[in-house]
């Protein structure tokens, strides 16, 4: 009898995520795969189906955030850079997602251990500074990656209009 009941509780779980995954318009686990799987094959970034899912959440929560207007176009240059086609408001609502997500496991882990309850209040935040400043630090990689590269090519440039001087000084 017990057994029949586990069948049942998995065949109705299986039937709620379906239908909530109809009703709510995200697409089952199967059919975002393929979405994904058809993104490789096309050639574009390998994205991960849970980044799938909090940009979707994010998608929802973005009309809600209000940005002014120097830090909106701070965030869309260095998203620009990093070339990440998100507006700033769902970059923003995206780290505020990720954060939120492993804020609220805090909750039922305040009635099984409460110790833990400030360790993961602190992830949160980490992972809130991460995530949102991930593209910034890209940005930052990039331009020390540049600034590396030219004294080099000033000097490739230096040299090569030596050479160029004394060709047209033997003319």
């Amino acid at each position: 009898m017990t057994f029949l009941a586990l069948i049942a509780i998995i065949f109705f779980g299986f039937a709620v995520y379906n239908l909530t995954c109809a009703f709510v318009d995200i697409p089952t686990k199967k059919t975002s795969q393929m979405m994904m799987l058809s993104r490789k094959q096309q050639g574009t970034k390998n994205e991960k189906l849970l980044d799938v899912y909090v940009t979707k959440i994010a998608g929802w929560i973005a009309p809600y955030l209000r940005l002014d207007r120097l830090k909106r176009n701070k965030v869309q240059r260095a998203l620009d850079i990093a070339g990440l086609q998100l507006t700033p408001e769902v970059y923003t609502a995206r780290a505020w997602v990720t954060a939120g997500a492993v804020g609220l496991c805090a909750i039922p882990m305040a009635l099984l251990i409460p110790l833990l309850v400030p360790i993961l209040i602190g992830l949160a935040v980490a992972l809130w500074f991460s995530t949102y400043y991930a593209a910034f630090d890209f940005v930052k990689k990039r331009r020390k990656l540049i600034e590396g590269e030219i004294p080099r090519f000033a000097l490739t440039v230096g040299q090569s209009l030596e050479k160029m001087t004394g060709m047209y000084l033997k003319f």
